[in-house]
């Protein structure tokens, strides 16, 4: 959550922040606390990987899945992506699996 203070400011406080909220003055910044996670590959290793599969495959032939950490109850653009899975085919929502450790 973006920490900036709410309301009207007639300066805006400017914080780096990991999450973004327009009404306020955060700027949003990246995480990579996550990085010196002793199971994690350094930062340079994964950058090259990940480049290395850029390269290696076309963009077409690409997997269209999405993976990401945590759950789908948080975050505008998560709910927003299972409604739009949902709403869109719904086919495509038994392919949208969920592991919640909340659940």
């Amino acid at each position: 959550r973006d920490p900036t203070p709410s309301g009207r400011l007639e300066k805006r406080l400017l914080l780096f922040t990991n999450a973004h909220n327009p009404a306020r003055g955060g700027i949003p910044l990246p995480d990579f606390t996550w990085v010196g996670w002793r199971h994690a590959p350094s930062w340079c290793i994964q950058l090259s990987r990940m480049r290395s599969a850029c390269r290696a495959k076309p963009w077409l032939r690409r997997d269209p899945r999405a993976f990401f950490s945590g759950n789908l109850k948080n975050g505008r653009e998560r709910k927003e992506l299972k409604d739009l899975v949902h709403k869109s085919a719904p086919a495509a929502s038994r392919r949208l699996h969920v592991r919640d450790a909340e659940a």
